[in-house]
């Protein structure tokens, strides 16, 4: 691929393909850091449910 391919799909897709910036990666990280807390928060209900469970004779 040529050096003018290249220019032109990336003036093809520039709506698609744009710089970060400093908001867009701190939102970015919130919302990662927010999913990964999620994640742990429903580990701990899994554990919570499972001894609630083992506590049952059934």
């Amino acid at each position: 691929m040529g050096d003018n391919e290249i220019v032109n799909k990336l003036q093809e897709f520039t709506d698609i393909l744009s710089l970060s910036t400093l908001v867009l990666d701190a939102l970015r990280s919130m919302g990662w850091i927010l999913i990964r807390g999620l994640a742990v928060l429903i580990d701990g209900l899994e554990k919570v449910t499972d001894s609630i469970f083992e506590l049952n004779p059934e």
